[in-house]
């Protein structure tokens, strides 16, 4: 697993296992094992990068943060209606 920020590489440097059985490396049928990827400084994540697993790679982040983008116009044209005291 790898990401790519910014035409740079980061692979992890540490693991942290967030369920029981990561260690293992087997899961049964519909189980998942869950773990958080930790990087060192600069992964930029406010902008799209694409996370690399073996001949796999996505993109998904770039939507993601459109998405994002779209809620935080909506909570600024919020505060922006409301009326000032």
């Amino acid at each position: 697993l790898y990401v790519s920020s910014q035409n740079t590489f980061f692979r992890p440097i540490g693991i942290v296992p967030l369920t029981p059985r990561w260690s293992e490396y087997q899961l049964d049928q519909r189980q998942q094992a869950l773990a958080i990827y930790l990087f060192e400084p600069g992964v930029q994540i406010l902008r799209p990068f694409t996370v690399f697993y073996g001949d796999r790679n996505s993109d998904a982040w770039a939507s993601t943060l459109r998405a994002l983008d779209g809620e935080r116009a909506r909570v600024r044209s919020r505060i922006g209606a409301q009326p000032q005291p």
